[in-house]
């Protein structure tokens, strides 16, 4: 029960300068405009990024710009969602965004060398790559639709990843750097979690997975820190922890383990590893179509020792009283 992968975009690039001006001719902050070099510095980073609001980034002012809004809102954890111009998916625009940190190599990187663009946009490099360079032969597709990945990197170590719709006879990257443009301007602002009337705050929001450390003890120690997930080894064990937005239906496929408060934890046991879910709060509606209804705020911890994991499952809980 690994965390879904979306197929959003980037390409490997160069870290900048410092102190270069974003399209708004503001310089970017000397914070943003070099890259981390100690852990406190990624940790800075971290805690910076996951303080953004992924949907105040694009701002609705700035969307209609880019085409009429039919919808907008949170898609997942730190990640939004945009519909413009009609509801259709192939014939309206849609835009996924969301803040990362620390960016990753492009997951199709192998698969497409040397392919797509990087260009720079103020302070930022923005990788582009359409899917006529992905895969020249999908013409059918391309028939019914134009797709396009992207990211925008600053030289910090965090950014944004995007991924775009558009109709059929359209070029999805050209829209895809209009909407990096947006988010290079906006960046500097540092808008706050719930700064956009569009974004849905829950008890994850802004929440460091790895702030539960402590409550395990000296035995446990960090051995990966990303925005929404802990990679924790706990008494020789290899532990994630990550922090989501999952739909009731898929969480509560498991089975039920043990209640922690009024909390009921699901568990799946596969291949060797177990898999337990929580939620923290009630469900919302999101921006995006989700064929499992609505979104509960949940923590997900996975490993293969099944103590272990319930002493992370129930030392995480206990930071969302």
């Amino acid at each position: 029960m690994f965390r879904r992968l979306a197929l959003v975009a980037a390409l490997a690039v160069v870290a900048v300068g410092c102190q270069q001006e974003s399209p708004a001719g503001s310089p970017l902050d000397a914070f943003w405009s070099a890259a981390a070099q100690t852990d406190d510095q990624r940790s800075e980073v971290l805690g910076r990024t996951r303080a953004l609001d992924s949907c105040a980034l694009l701002p609705r002012a700035k969307l209609a710009e880019l085409g009429s809004v039919i919808r907008v809102g949170t898609k997942d954890l730190n990640r939004c969602e945009a519909q413009l111009d009609v509801e259709s998916h192939t014939k309206g625009k849609r835009v996924s965004w969301g803040v990362d940190a620390p960016l990753k190599e492009a997951p199709y990187e192998s698969l497409a060398p040397g392919k797509g663009t990087v260009e720079r946009i103020g302070a930022a490099t923005v990788a582009l790559l359409s899917d006529q360079e992905m895969d020249p032969s999908a013409a059918a597709v391309r028939d019914v639709q134009r797709t396009c990945s992207a990211q925008v990197r600053f030289p910090a170590g965090a950014g944004v990843t995007l991924a775009v719709d558009t109709p059929a006879g359209t070029e999805p990257c050209a829209f895809a750097k209009s909407v990096a443009q947006v988010i290079v301007g906006e960046w500097n602002r540092e808008p706050r979690q719930g700064d956009s009337e569009d974004t849905v705050t829950t008890a994850l929001t802004g929440a460091d997975p790895c702030a539960v450390l402590p409550r395990l003890g000296p035995a446990a120690r960090a051995t990966g820190r990303e925005l929404a997930r802990c990679a924790v080894t706990l008494r020789d064990q290899e532990i994630t922890l990550e922090y989501e937005y999952s739909g009731a239906e898929y969480m509560q496929s498991g089975l039920l383990a043990f209640t922690v408060g009024a909390r009921p934890v699901y568990a799946v046991e596969a291949n060797g590893y177990t898999f337990l879910d929580a939620a923290v709060g009630t469900g919302f509606e999101p921006a995006a179509e989700s064929a499992s209804g609505p979104l509960l705020p949940v923590i997900h911890v996975a490993g293969a020792d099944r103590a272990a994991l319930e002493e992370v499952m129930r030392q995480a809980l206990s930071l969302f009283p």
